[in-house]
């Protein structure tokens, strides 16, 4: 099964301070900076095409992320029409009213909280996916500089919302967790039934022996233009292998020797992961 990692917008409805995009919600033309490189979006491509360019790779695991993917133009007749045999899960802030999203492929929504949001809003959607799908759960980036207050707003809005909280701490260079009281202390909350994702990133950036990955083979990222990537890090700073309408699987695994942003990860083990197969 191919692991499609797909970016259909970096637009979004937030602007969080941390984040690398910040794109304006209503533009489809746009550029964005991510890690040290400028990026131009010259339009977001048609559903349409996506949905050719899944037929075409066969069954597939697809991974929305962005950007806001439910603000992409075509998000729900996209969805509606991923192909036989493919499933697909979601990372969205979830402050875009989810009625109307067939949901029949989805394997699994992810709401992540950010503080710029309505809280209103935010419960009101995560609570109509718990009542009417129920594969929902919340998910905090826990700053280093900012645990305690986090930890608090997170036991709240499980008891709140009756679901499954997800907690990742902050992990960007020049931060480290070990041995610090802050991780014993997010450490902790898995005794409290906290999902606490301990290696959803890697700690360190630099992998200077490399590794074979099968980026290109059964793992692509796939940008809101159509430029296809062997993974999320050759997305944001390295060159395209192929665009949705010409690219074809590599044959072999390929030999990475970069350095890693943390997303060339195994999508079937974090799924595994999140809803406890």
């Amino acid at each position: 099964m191919m692991n499609v990692l797909l970016f259909p917008t970096m637009r979004c409805n937030l602007k969080c301070s941390y984040c690398h995009f910040r794109v304006d919600q209503h533009k489809t033309s746009y550029e964005w900076e991510g890690y040290g490189r400028a990026h131009k979006v010259s339009g977001e491509v048609q559903w349409t095409d996506l949905v050719a360019f899944l037929e075409k790779v066969g069954p597939s695991h697809i991974e929305f992320s962005g950007g806001e993917p439910t603000l992409y133009r075509g998000f729900k007749e996209l969805v509606a029409n991923i192909p036989h045999g493919s499933r697909w899960a979601i990372t969205s802030n979830t402050l875009i009213d989810p009625k109307g999203t067939d949901l029949s492929k989805c394997i699994f929504w992810t709401a992540s909280y950010h503080a710029g949001g309505s809280r209103e809003t935010f419960i009101e959607n995560v609570k109509w996916l718990r009542d009417n799908y129920g594969r929902v759960a919340v998910s905090f980036v826990v700053p280093f500089d900012n645990v305690d207050k986090t930890l608090i707003k997170a036991l709240e809005y499980r008891n709140d919302l009756g679901v499954q909280v997800n907690l990742l701490r902050e992990l960007n260079p020049g931060i480290s967790w070990t041995d610090t009281e802050e991780w014993k202390k997010l450490e902790a909350m898995k005794h409290f039934g906290f999902n606490v994702v301990e290696d959803d990133i890697p700690e360190s950036y630099e992998f200077s022996g490399g590794w074979l990955c099968h980026g290109g083979e059964s793992y692509v990222a796939v940008m809101p233009c159509g430029n296809v990537y062997r993974c999320y890090s050759e997305a944001m700073d390295g060159d395209p292998i192929g665009t949705i309408w010409d690219f074809e699987p590599e044959a072999e695994p390929y030999e990475c020797h970069r350095d890693c942003y943390g997303c060339a990860l195994d999508h079937k083990a974090r799924i595994a992961k999140l809803i406890g197969g």
